[in-house]
Order: structure tokens, then sequence, then C-alpha cells
């Protein structure tokens, strides 16, 4: 019986062909023995170095950015924190309901002594 070979075999053992697709000579180099370059080599390394310096700056930015954002996080974080425990200390359905009948009822208490006050007074003074 064969043994198969594991999955990282498989992955490493590829042929770069499977990605890259064939060697294409690339014109003004040598080929083989790695002594070939093209004329002007060393302005397009000054590119390529220029490119970099670039992209390191867009990274240093985004680093920045993202160092930003974490302490936005953070205020977010500490405002809804308070925010929950405002909202703890307001006052429940339950006590808000006792509240409005008791208005309700001072409000109607109210409104009898002003409109049946003075009857009432007669009343209680011819007893």
């Amino acid at each position: 019986m064969t043994e198969q070979p594991s999955d990282y075999a498989k992955v490493t053992n590829l042929d770069r062909t499977a990605f890259l697709g064939p060697r294409v000579p690339v014109a003004g180099l040598k080929a083989g023995d790695g002594g070939g370059t093209f004329d002007d080599m060393e302005a397009r390394v000054a590119v390529l170095e220029n490119e970099v310096k670039h992209i390191r700056e867009d990274i240093g930015l985004m680093r920045s950015d993202v160092h930003k954002s974490r302490e936005d996080i953070g205020t977010i974080k500490t405002d809804i924190a308070l925010a929950k425990s405002d909202i703890a200390r307001l006052p429940s359905k339950e006590w808000n309901v006792k509240a409005l009948i008791g208005l309700a009822a001072f409000i109607t208490a109210l409104t009898v002594l002003i409109n049946f006050g003075p009857a009432i007074i007669r009343l209680l003074r011819a007893h």
C-alpha cells in the first residue's frame, strides 16, 4: 500500500509553474549565469526605493490612524458605560406609574376642593 503525502507535502512540493506559469525570458537579460543586467538597472532600483519610501510613509499614517481609532473606541466604550450607568439610575416603569397615579389623585382632590370647597365648608358648619 502506498502512503499518501500529507496536505503540507502536497502544497510545498507543487511545481512553481502551477502558480507562476512557465519561465519567460526577459529581453535585455543574459540567461543562465545570473550575470545579466539591464542598462538602466540603477534607475529602476531608484524608482523602487522611492516607491518603498512612499509605502513606508503610508504604513506610518495607517499605524497612526489605527492608534487614533483605538483611542476613539476606548472613548466610545467609556461613553457607553456611562450611559448604561445613567440609564440604570433612571426610575423604573413601576415608579413612573405610581407617580402618575399619585399626581392624578392630587389633581382630582385639588379640583374637588376648588369646585366644591365652599359647599363642603357650609355643610360642615351646619352640623
